[in-house]
């Protein structure tokens, strides 16, 4: 189990999540972990949000109602003032997101929270993936989002 370092840097995070028990569930553990955290489970609220407020990062998937995570991730670093994003998706395509400058990370589904918090804290400075998908999944013990 991760322990809890209060030296690193606690985020303002976006969840946007059209699952929504996936959405609580990461915005919880996010929270256990220090992170302020805000859900939204459909692209075109969540855009309002980052218009309405500061978030640090965006975490999102890139099947949602309305606006894709795609749209609001390129949207978020072009307007949204984000560090950055991190995509998770159960689709193994992945396209560049304009404008991301290396601030995004891929979480291929499925993944387990731990690896999505060190996506979340991590400071990225390439566009990468930030799970291997031929080992994503749960040791034995972990809990698992698909």
């Amino acid at each position: 189990m991760r322990q809890a370092d209060s030296g690193k840097k606690k985020w303002s995070v976006l969840i946007v999540e059209d699952e929504v028990l996936q959405a609580k569930a990461i915005a919880r553990y996010l929270e256990l972990k220090g992170h302020k955290t805000e859900t939204c489970h459909d692209g075109a609220l969540a855009m309002e949000r980052l218009k309405a407020c500061k978030f640090d990062v965006l975490v999102t998937d890139l099947e949602l109602p309305s606006v894709n995570g795609r749209t609001l991730a390129e949207w978020g670093l072009r307007h949204g003032g984000l560090r950055r994003v991190v995509v998770v998706s159960g689709s193994l395509r992945r396209n560049p997101i304009a404008g991301a400058g290396g601030r995004v990370k891929w979480v291929p589904k499925p993944f387990t929270l731990e690896e999505l918090l060190d996506c979340v804290e991590e400071t990225p400075d390439t566009e990468q993936e930030c799970v291997d998908p031929k080992t994503a999944g749960s040791p034995p013990g972990k809990a698992e989002i698909k």
